[in-house]
């Protein structure tokens, strides 16, 4: 969750301030982008150690039908 948190709060900051603010340096588009990436990145972790963690859950057997003799 706290990767969750932590990316909500960069994408709401890099929305909040771009319409007023300087253009970036190339520099600092490649520093965003690489921190961008790894948050990416760490997410799929993630997710893949989630679905190794979590057993697979089978569908209920039908119960065995019991045939009882006739009359």
């Amino acid at each position: 969750m706290k990767i969750c948190r932590t990316a909500a709060f960069v994408l709401a900051g890099a929305f909040t301030g771009t319409a007023s603010a300087a253009p970036l340096s190339p520099a600092d588009r490649d520093t965003i982008r690489q921190q961008q990436q790894h948050l990416l990145e760490q997410s799929q972790q993630q997710r893949d150690e989630l679905e190794r963690a979590t057993p697979l859950a089978r569908p209920p057997q039908p119960a065995p039908e019991v045939s009882t003799p006739g009359p």
